[in-house]
């Protein structure tokens, strides 16, 4: 049996924005009622397409899990759950899924992108001739795009710095300015002459959004941060539909900072920090709450929250698998030692949350790239080295770490795959310089000293790459290629990176 490799391809000629390819081997057997709310306003005045612009570009590839044309593994990680999500026990629910927004999207003909621009506002664009791409229509947007999604033949697309003008009936005869985020639905069903036809209010700065599709159901949530004498987390959920449908179903005000939120059917876990007492160091220990979002109209119900004992920084710090909710907290000035860690809680039925168990690793070191997986997790840490923590977790929430392999350089995302038995890792090499680097590690054995397999390094000097910061911005396509190494062993998927 051949070991799986990872072969750095570099394109011809280079591009900006450009895509880099690296070769991946996986070897076989190896709306509510009027005057409640101004913020929704359907039928607005037409809007006239404006001129188009350039025509050619080179594309980013598609987001961290995203469907491939052969991604047919019944064993593969979901594609159409959140990525990071680690899923629900057998025999759950399997209906309802959790997706996360972009700024882009392949439409669901898959002979359409939709492009959300700062300066052009939302484009479609044709590419059933993909040497040929052809913008047929756009919208003219006011704001700053944050992501979109696509149901049925409808749009939605969030904006912060939104400006728009409403009239109320009980508010006199001149209409009232609102500048702040906002949900636009467009109308694509004609992808020449797209249209607005409904738009809602989101108070304050809008950080994230999911949206959940399940029993011929749509509904999307909405978070947003806004200062209002010290921190405030709002989120906001819609019922949404095909039809254009955009209805305020539930608003709730959480307190805190917004950090970041995960998303699995049945939760919304958001994370943020508690500055209202100030110099307590709140900010280094951060508040997880639970949002109940199993109503597939988006009616949201708070549930329970607690304090872990370090920083939360993004969404794959967060996970629910059963009945356990799973954290891992970085370590920050003024946090709980100078330590990570990982926490599990029991979610009881009287709406609290008990602590299970509470381990600490990566002494004096900063934590980078986190999963969460069924019965296992990893967690890199980084100081001077990059220890790579894999752990075992329990159905009950019981932690144990089973092995820590030490190398240089670290990685800031992982992905799974080859049926979740081996993780790509996507980071950086500082053994000699600052290069990027795809990892490649053999997750079949927690207990093994030498996971990693092999590393290919990205030659970055004088550029850079999103996917050094935003987990979207790279792809893992499996069963998409068939080339020969030079070893002769046949490579059967993509890491895509792009790069500037």
């Amino acid at each position: 049996m051949k070991t799986p490799s990872l072969i750095h391809r570099q394109p011809a000629a280079r591009l900006t924005p450009a895509l880099l390819t690296v070769s991946l081997m996986l070897a076989a057997g190896c709306a509510p009622k009027e005057g409640k709310d101004p913020g929704v306003v359907s039928a607005p005045e037409v809007q006239k397409t404006p001129p188009t612009g350039a025509t050619s570009f080179v594309s980013a590839d598609g987001y961290n899990g995203q469907a491939t044309q052969d991604n047919t593994d019944e064993n593969a990680s979901n594609n159409t759950a959140e990525p990071g999500f680690a899923g629900e026990a057998d025999g759950a629910r399997d209906d309802r899924t959790v997706e996360e927004g972009d700024i882009y999207q392949v439409a669901g003909d898959s002979q359409h992108i939709f492009n959300l621009n700062s300066y052009r506002g939302f484009q479609i664009i044709n590419i059933a001739d993909p040497t040929n791409p052809q913008i047929t229509g756009a919208v003219r947007l006011g704001g700053t795009p944050v992501e979109m999604y696509q149901v049925g033949d409808r749009v939605f697309v969030l904006l912060n710095n939104w400006r728009s003008y409403w009239q109320s009936r009980h508010a006199g005869a001149l209409p009232e300015a609102y500048q702040g985020g906002g949900v636009v639905v467009i109308d694509i069903a004609d992808k020449s002459n797209p249209q607005i036809t409904a738009r809602a209010q989101v108070p304050g700065w809008i950080s994230t959004s999911r949206m959940t599709r399940g029993n011929s159901k749509e509904a999307l949530f909405v978070v947003a941060s806004e200062y209002n004498g010290g921190g405030q987390t709002n989120v906001k959920s819609f019922s949404v539909d095909a039809q254009g449908k955009l209805q305020v179903a539930t608003e709730l005000s959480l307190g805190g900072s917004i950090q970041d939120i995960q998303g699995t059917p049945d939760y919304l876990i958001v994370s943020r920090y508690d500055n209202s007492n100030q110099g307590q160091n709140n900010w280094a220990q951060s508040l997880v709450s639970l949002i109940d979002i199993t109503s597939p109209e988006g009616v949201m119900v708070e549930g329970p929250q607690v304090q872990v004992s370090g920083r939360v920084q993004n969404k794959y710090n967060m996970d629910v698998q059963g009945d356990i909710l799973r954290v891992v907290s970085g370590n920050s000035w003024g946090a709980s030692g100078n330590t990570n860690h990982v926490e599990t809680f029991k979610i009881q039925a009287n709406n609290t949350l008990s602590p299970v168990d509470h381990k600490t690793f990566g002494d004096n070191e900063d934590l980078y790239a986190t999963l969460f997986m069924e019965d296992r997790a990893f967690f890199v840490t980084y100081r001077r080295t990059d220890p790579f923590h894999a752990f075992s977790v329990s159905p009950t929430g019981l932690l144990e770490e089973k092995s820590e392999f030490i190398v240089s350089g670290w990685n800031d995302f992982f992905k799974p795959v080859a049926n979740r038995t081996r993780l790509i890792g996507i980071g950086k090499n500082d053994q000699s310089g600052s290069a990027m680097a795809v990892s490649l590690y053999d997750i079949t054995d927690l207990t093994n000293p030498s996971p990693m397999i092999t590393r290919a390094e990205v030659d970055l000097t004088h550029s850079w790459s999103e996917a050094q910061w935003d987990d979207r911005a790279f792809s893992v396509l499996e069963k998409a290629t068939s080339v020969t190494a030079p070893d002769g062993t046949l490579e059967t998927g993509l890491v895509l990176l792009p790069f500037s």
